[in-house]
């Protein structure tokens, strides 16, 4: 794997910098997957290669919440998605 240096912070990044975060974007899903991550409550949070998911719908979710309220919403409990664990 290439080594990676990080040089300035334009705000725009180069064709290299463009082809690693290219290859991590086609990675993550892979990755997020080994993890067997599950909720709070018992739903398995995956991945498809596309980006749709469990886990994004859980993001989605907690963070639609937070900008209605910023308490009482499951993402402000022990019920959030905060609260999620590898599988056992």
């Amino acid at each position: 794997m290439e080594k990676i240096v990080q040089k300035g912070t334009t705000g725009v990044q180069t064709e290299q910098q463009k082809q690693i975060s290219k290859n991590l974007k086609a990675l993550f899903p892979n990755y997020l997957n080994s993890l067997d991550l599950i909720a709070a409550d018992g739903t398995s949070l995956t991945l498809h290669e596309d980006g749709t998911g469990s886990f994004l719908e859980s993001i989605e979710k907690c963070r639609a919440g937070i900008r209605t309220t910023r308490t009482g919403h499951p993402c402000h409990n022990q019920q959030s998605l905060m609260a999620c664990r590898k599988r056992q």
